[in-house]
């Protein structure tokens, strides 16, 4: 995560600005890349429900950890609305104060022990051709060990990424 932190910062620093799509290259941070999502923001189209997001890389990692593959999938497509609705608001805030913004959660999975997951993601806002921010690089690690791992030899047949809030206020991910 710090890797995409610091090379974001780079960017910026070289370019005096918040960089363009175009000046990422995934290969100067190859490591990170299966941590990393970059979604493209559509304007045009209806905000509700995360449907002005389209996932342009999505990678391995987090295919692993959701058992979603979401590279060119619509973020309504790939989250449940009450995800995909924390999700546009969140990169909505960030290609509007044009600053990265970070969170670090604990969440329930719905796994049969009911156990808690830590995810930590970082959202930074990119630019597009003409200097509009309508793009989002973010990376998601997770601090639980061995999670993915366990995950990797599922079949990928899942189709959203569930969050739910409990009457507690707690949030559950369906995983």
């Amino acid at each position: 995560m710090a890797t995409v932190n610091d090379y974001w910062h780079q960017k910026c620093q070289a370019l005096d600005n918040v960089p363009r799509l175009a000046d990422i290259d995934l290969m100067d941070i190859y490591l990170s890349a299966p941590y990393i999502f970059i979604a493209d923001r559509h304007a045009d189209r209806n905000a509700e429900a995360g449907q002005i997001y389209r996932w342009r890389y999505w990678g391995t990692a987090l295919r692993d950890f959701t058992g979603v593959e979401a590279t060119g999938k619509w973020l309504h497509e790939t989250h449940e609305p009450l995800g995909a609705a924390e999700a546009t608001a969140d990169y909505e805030a960030v290609l509007t104060e044009l600053r990265p913004s970070d969170r670090k959660r604990n969440v329930r999975t719905l796994a049969e022990d009911r156990s808690y997951l830590i995810y930590e993601r970082i959202v930074f806002p990119l630019r597009d051709a003409d200097r509009k921010p309508n793009h989002v690089l973010g990376v998601l690690t997770t601090d639980t060990p061995g999670y993915a791992a366990t995950r990797a030899g599922e079949h990928l047949s899942r189709t959203k990424i569930g969050l739910y809030e409990d009457s507690d206020g707690s949030l559950t991910l369906r995983l």
